[in-house]
Parts: structure tokens; C-alpha cells; sequence
């Protein structure tokens, strides 16, 4: 999918000057600015939960994951491996070729052909090339039948990361998870091992290994959902030759061709801003005053910022770097250690906390008083750390929160929601757009143990944005948005339901706080959606804004000389 870049650059004392002379431009801009009409969807409350019950056990949320995708599943399966191949449950598979072995009375040839080959002159080739094809021209004979099976993939890594690790200290009295909250460790460390990595898919009576050229262990993690095509071989391996995957099914309300009379008249966006991380660096905070000023129309474009008619932040509003340290510090009872100024370094971090929430709080009640705001939280944000993340308490943004019930609204982690662009037509404004995604901890978490994230350190931005719009892809081709919950990614132990299971394919799928921009448009379910990789404001400067007409997606960069 195309997409564009604009550059907002600001120089040395600009700033003081540009605050002087804002009141025209903004009012301009918000005269040009026009409300577009927003919902969340009626899902969005399967997202909340009133009561934390965390004693459950996990084994009952793969259940239910694979009973709502199961009719997809064997929906699939029918299309893609017609009706002539019977579903079989994997219990029912058994062992291929050893009635036939028996019936033969050749248990033990597999032994002497291998005594006999080891005893040939090592010189001929032709022979030996030729017992080898014998012997796999035997093995594929002795596969049984042709089935289907249906189950939840289970990926067995030999570099598997273990959760208690990262509370285990190391010789210099520093846990894992502190090494990577303070970036000491590679947060793009990845997991990965083509060679020892294999594939298990389990269903309710038993579980079999996969084999064969049609499980792409590198592509898969824990908790798929997924129909195998294949037959068992002497081993009791499961040889794998395709695999369907349950695919969300269209929205009947969706039109989202594009045509020429989209690209006319006036545009409404959807400005996509993550990774804000207020109180990371001076810089940072500078480039944040900065896209404040553009949305207000009084710094760059003033057109283009008078058609934003939504702004959605997804995730990491305040630093974890300050609120990490203040909790370490905290533990390691800093409490009796002075700064030099009459307080502690406790003392110390809990101000710079303080700082980085005001600074936040400031920033939203600023931009909610020129559009409307979604609030997601992200994985440094004041709230719960496991999915589906609730929203940020108000009592964190007093300023902020005296926008709730009009222009702000705090929402969870993932969010799923509706907006309709304005238009003086009445025809084109019943288009309305779905929009769904997360914070970004579902792609990163998939990132580290798939192939798409092996060597993602020292790959260009480009390269770096393709492998999250891969990751984000096969997610709407799996028909869930975070299969790798909860193995490697913490998430609530539903008892009764999964609610990242994705039921419709959304117009505009995203994920935040990712390290590059990125935009992609893909077809699924012979519908149109557009995946959006929002780059992390504090490390790029970079916003999206997204054409709710075109559905075309463009990065707006922000940078300021001197700092």
C-alpha cells in the first residue's frame, strides 16, 4: 500500500514565537475541523472486567478459543481440502504401516537394508543414491490414510523463554526484567532455533508432532487454531502436506473501495500517535509540545490538521523509564540514601514521576479541547500489565479527565471501535470504518519467538516495518489477535470466553509503540482491510494519519533543530 511521508520541522526559538500567534491559526483550524461521528463497538465491553479473579487456570480459555473457531475451522477446511478427505480426531490416527509390516513379515528389513548399506563400498555412489530412494519410496508408502485433524498448535522451542527468569538476580543483584525495563537487555532478542524448533497440534483426546512441507514452524506459535491436511507415518508423526487456518468472516456493513471520488473534496483523519512517553527526554517532550501546536492548525499544514476528526493514542503515554526506576530504587531501599540535597534518590524518581504524569495530563486536556481522544493504555502505563489492559484511572489525569463523557474517552488494551468520516453527502456518511488493535505487546511478544523477528535488530526501517505488518497479517489470517496468549504473553484467565478471538475482518487493523511506520492492504475474507504499524513517537517523532476515505495511511515526522 502506498504511503507518504511529511516532515514538521521546528528551529531554535520558534517555539516561544510560534505560542504567541497560535490563536488565529487555531481558530482557523478548528473552523475547517468537523466532527466526525464515533461509537465503540458493541464488543468493546468484552474487552473489560468488573472483578480479577487471576487463580484460574489457563487450560479452559485454549478450550474455548478452539470451540468458537472450530466452525470456521471446518468451514475452512472444506474449501480448501474439499469434502472427500474425513475429519478424524488426532486419538483416532494411530500408527500407519504396521498391519502392513505384519501382514508382510518384514519388521525387521528397515534394520538389515540399513546393516547392508553401512557394509558397501562408500565409492558407489550410484548404489547408495539408489538404496535411499528405495527407502523413501517405502516410507511414503507406508503413510496411512488421508485425514484432516483440527486442534491448538503447541511450538516447542529449545530457546523458550522461562518467566521465572526474569526474577532470578544475576551476579550483579539485577533481575532479567529489570535489565530489560532499563534497556540493559535487547527488547528484540529473539528466541528462534529453525533447527530444534518443532510443531505439536493437540486437540481435546490427544496431541501428535507435525511434520512435513506444510507446517511452517518458523511462522507459528503457541495457541493457533488450525485444520492439518496429511497422514500418519510408522513414526506416529503427523505429516503435514496444508493447513487452513479460521478466517474472520467479512462485515456486511463494510464498503471500503476506494475510488477517485474518494481522493476529492475535503479529507477527515484519524491521527494514530503511540510511544508518547512523557518524561523520557527533554527532546521528546519538545516534539510532543509540537504535535499539540499541528493539531490545533498552528504549525505545519493547517489544512490537512483541520481535517483530523479523531485522535487515538495507542499505548505508552508516560515513560517507563522514570516509574521503573522509582520502583526499583523503592525496593532497594534508596530510602536511606541522600542526593546530595537534603532528600533521597527515591525522593527523587517519585518527582520525576510526578513530572512525566503532569506533563501527560497537560498534553490531552490541551488536544481534547480541540477533537475528540481515545486513551489505550500500553505496557508502561499506569494499569494492569496482563491483556486485555483497562483503562487509565482518571484520578492519574484530573485536568484531562473533565473531558470525559465528551471529547475524551478512556478505553482498553486491545480497542475496537466505529467512526464515521463527516460529509455533506448523506449517502457517503453512513461509510463507517472499523477500527481494531492493541498497544503493540501482542506483534513485539511474536516478533521474538517467529522467524519474522530473527535478525530484526540490524534491519532497516523498511525491513523492520514489513516484519510487523507480516506478524500483523498472518494475526487476521489466524482469526486471533494475540494466539500467543497465554503462553509468552501475560494475559486474564477467561474461564468462559476469549475475547481476542477476531469474529469480523476490521477496515483498519493497528498496532502501537511499534519501531517503525508501516502500511500495508491486504484482502481477507474477499474484504479490504488496512494494516497500520504506528510507529513509537519518543524514538521516530512520527505520527500516522489515516484517510478514513482512502484508507491511506502517511507519516507525519516531527523534529526539532538544536536539541
Amino acid at each position: 500500500m502506498t504511503s507518504s511521508q511529511k516532515l514538521v520541522a521546528l528551529h531554535d526559538g520558534e517555539l516561544k514565537t510560534m505560542r504567541a500567534i497560535t490563536t488565529n491559526a487555531q481558530s482557523e483550524a478548528m473552523k475547517k475541523r468537523k466532527a466526525s461521528s464515533r461509537s465503540s463497538n458493541e464488543e468493546e465491553s468484552k474487552f473489560r472486567f468488573e472483578k480479577e479473579h487471576m487463580g484460574k487456570q489457563y487450560s479452559s480459555l485454549y478450550y474455548q478459543r478452539l470451540m468458537v473457531l472450530l466452525p470456521g475451522l471446518k468451514q475452512s477446511a472444506r474449501e480448501k481440502f474439499g469434502t472427500s478427505v474425513p475429519l478424524k480426531r488426532v486419538i483416532e490416527l494411530g500408527a500407519a504401516g504396521t498391519d502392513n509390516n505384519k501382514e508382510d513379515g518384514k519388521g525387521g528389513g528397515e534394520k538389515k537394508e540399513s546393516s547392508a548399506m553401512m557394509m558397501m563400498d562408500v565409492d558407489d555412489e550410484d548404489t547408495l543414491l539408489q538404496e535411499q530412494e528405495n527407502k523413501e519410496n517405502k516410507a511414503a508408502a507406508a503413510l496411512g490414510e488421508e485425514v484432516v485433524i483440527i486442534g491448538t498448535i503447541y511450538k516447542e522451542m529449545a530457546k523458550k523463554p522461562i518467566i521465572l527468569d526474569e526474577y532470578i538476580k544475576t551476579k550483579a543483584g539485577v533481575t532479567k526484567k529489570e535489565q530489560v525495563e532499563h534497556g540493559l537487555m535487547d527488547l528484540e532478542e529473539n528466541f528462534v532455533d529453525e533447527e530444534k524448533d518443532f510443531c505439536i497440534l493437540e486437540d481435546e483426546s490427544a496431541r501428535v508432532k507435525l511434520q512435513g512441507p506444510g507446517v511452517k514452524v518458523g511462522e507459528l506459535v503457541t495457541g493457533v487454531s488450525a485444520a492439518c491436511k496429511g497422514r500418519v507415518n510408522n513414526n506416529g508423526d503427523f505429516v503435514v502436506d496444508s493447513v487452513a487456518f479460521a478466517k474472520p468472516s467479512s462485515s456486511a456493513k463494510s464498503t471500503t473501495k476506494v475510488t477517485e471520488e474518494d481522493e476529492s473534496g475535503e479529507q477527515t483523519y484519524v491521527c494514530l500517535v503511540s510511544g508518547l512517553n512523557f518524561g523520557a527526554s527533554p527532546l521528546n517532550d519538545v516534539r510532543a509540545i509540537m504535535l499539540s501546536e499541528y493539531i490545533e492548525g498552528s504549525l505545519g499544514d493547517e489544512e490537512q490538521a483541520g481535517g483530523i476528526s479523531q485522535v487515538l493514542v495507542c499505548g505508552e503515554l508516560v515513560s517507563s523509564k522514570t516509574r521503573e526506576e522509582e520502583r526499583v530504587q523503592g525496593e532497594k531501599g534508596a530510602k536511606a540514601t541522600t542526593n546530595g540535597e537534603g532528600g533521597t534518590h527515591a525522593d527523587t524518581k517519585k518527582k520525576a514521576t510526578s513530572s512525566s504524569i503532569q506533563k501527560a495530563d497537560a498534553f490531552l486536556a490541551k488536544v481534547c479541547e480541540m477533537v475528540p481522544v481515545d486513551l489505550m493504555p500500553g505496557s508502561s502505563d499506569p494499569t494492569n500489565s496482563a491483556l486485555p489492559q483497562q483503562p487509565i484511572h482518571s484520578c492519574f489525569l484530573p485536568n484531562a479527565a473533565r473531558f470525559e463523557g465528551s471529547t475524551l474517552k478512556k478505553v482498553t488494551n486491545p480497542h475496537e471501535f466505529q467512526i464515521t468520516p463527516s460529509s455533506d453527502d448523506a449517502s457517503t456518511s453512513s461509510s463507517s470504518r472499523t477500527f481494531l488493535g492493541t498497544s503493540g505487546q501482542n506483534v513485539r511478544d511474536c516478533l521474538q519467538i517467529t522467524s519474522s523477528g530473527v535478525g530484526i535488530k540490524g534491519k532497516t526501517p523498511e525491513e523492520k516495518a514489513k516484519a510487523v505488518l507480516d506478524v500483523m497479517e498472518r494475526f487476521l489470517e489466524w482469526g486471533h489477535m494475540a494466539p500467543s496468549a497465554p503462553d509468552t504473553l501475560a494475559c486474564y484467565p477467561f474461564k468462559d470466553r476469549d475475547p481476542f478471538v477476531i469474529t469480523q475482518v476490521p477496515d483498519v487493523f493497528f498496532a502501537g509503540c511499534q519501531s517503525a511506520f508501516g502500511s500495508r492492504e491486504i484482502v481477507v475474507a474477499s474484504q479490504k482491510s488496512v494494516l497500520v504499524s504506528v510507529p513509537s513517537f519518543s524514538e521516530t517523532g512520527s505520527v500516522v494519519l489515516l484517510n478514513l476515505k482512502t484508507l491511506k495511511a502517511e507519516e507525519v515526522t516531527f523534529t526539532a533543530a538544536g536539541l
